[in-house]
């Protein structure tokens, strides 16, 4: 009974902060501290709305007051760290998120900041701490799972990354975007057959997801599928929209400038994917820009070291460049990853 009455003043000292009334608000918020101290939720609704007036410290004072009162409790701690964040004391809000988790190990919105901190201050490892956290505290988010897939992804951990997307997938199976990123990191394993599925199945979700269809085509085109009828057979699940999108996406682009950019922007917003690399430096050595050809080029083969077809095109602007060479170990190179690379297998010859 007592609670309800609690729950009821609280109600009423909303409305009227609602109304912008804020006098009568604040004296029903401190009737309700006084009235009821033992009701939490009074002293944190009360602080957010001296803080919200502009009583950030009087609003701090009151929840570090109920963080005293209500130690089984994390969400005074919670709000407080909040505050904290919001004023750019991170160091400060990290560790009263902390002392929040101690109480409640599953708080989830206290982990989602320590996450959301620890990146912004390059504290790695407690950025997968909290990723961790969360999946295990909410195990049927998909946007979390795929959240570490992202961060592990980024430091290269590619086995790992997988799993993650792959339960982010068994929570969503429809999202399209997860499956591309599971693509990405299937090729880097080098476990190109799951790459492929991963890759069809984003575009069976999603047929004008270009993105996924180029990445697609060029998978299938490592793979040996090199004649395009092949590759339309290859994608038989896929609708009729799609391959002709991969058909002209492997085909040629029009004018090779508008290709340039097209793929310049594709390699900045995928800069880990390797694929995009390949192309821009084939579209570079297209219009004799060798030596910017070789730079990008060179990246393709930093992200993927086991791509034939990127070592050869990089020997191919190396020796338009006449640093033969460096452009005979390059063409080497490709023919060790695949001797039926027959592009690099006829350039070999000029070095005999």
């Amino acid at each position: 009974m007592k609670k309800e009455r609690a729950f009821k003043l609280l109600s009423s000292a909303i409305t009227l902060e609602n109304q912008g009334n804020q006098s009568a608000a604040e004296v029903s918020y401190k009737k309700l501290v006084t009235t009821y101290p033992e009701f939490e939720p009074g002293f944190t609704s009360y602080a957010i709305f001296l803080y919200n007036h502009g009583f950030k410290e009087a609003a701090k004072t009151t929840l570090r007051e109920a963080a005293q009162s209500f130690k089984q409790s994390s969400e005074a701690l919670r709000h407080l760290g909040n505050f904290l964040m919001a004023e750019g004391f991170d160091d400060e809000a990290i560790s009263t998120f902390h002392e929040a988790i101690i109480r409640n190990p599953d708080d989830f919105s206290s982990w989602q900041n320590i996450a959301r901190l620890a990146a912004k201050l390059g504290q790695e490892n407690l950025v997968e701490e909290a990723y961790r956290a969360i999946t295990r505290v909410l195990p049927d988010d998909s946007h979390y799972w795929e959240a570490l897939g992202d961060y592990l992804h980024s430091k290269r951990r590619e086995k790992e990354a997988s799993e993650a997307y792959q339960s982010s997938i068994q929570f969503n199976p429809r999202a399209y975007g997860v499956w591309v990123k599971l693509g990405i990191v299937m090729l880097n394993l080098n476990r190109m057959d799951e790459s492929v599925d991963a890759f069809e199945k984003a575009v069976e979700i999603e047929p004008t997801t270009e993105y996924a269809i180029i990445t697609l085509g060029e998978n299938l085109e490592r793979l040996g599928l090199l004649d395009l009828t092949e590759k339309k057979a290859k994608l038989k699940r896929v609708d009729r929209r799609a391959r002709k999108m991969i058909t002209t996406s492997l085909s040629g682009l029009g004018s090779m400038p508008e290709a340039e950019r097209r793929y310049r922007k594709l390699a900045h917003d995928s800069p880990r994917y390797a694929g995009f690399w390949h192309i821009l430096g084939q579209c570079l050595i297209a219009q004799s820009k060798y030596s910017e050809a070789e730079s990008v080029l060179h990246e393709a083969v930093h992200i993927d070291s086991g791509l034939s077809a990127a070592w050869c095109d990089l020997g191919i602007a190396l020796l338009k460049q006449n640093r033969v060479k460096e452009a005979q170990d390059a063409v080497d190179r490709a023919v060790e990853l695949n001797p039926h690379n027959q592009k690099a297998a006829q350039l070999s010859k000029i070095f005999l």
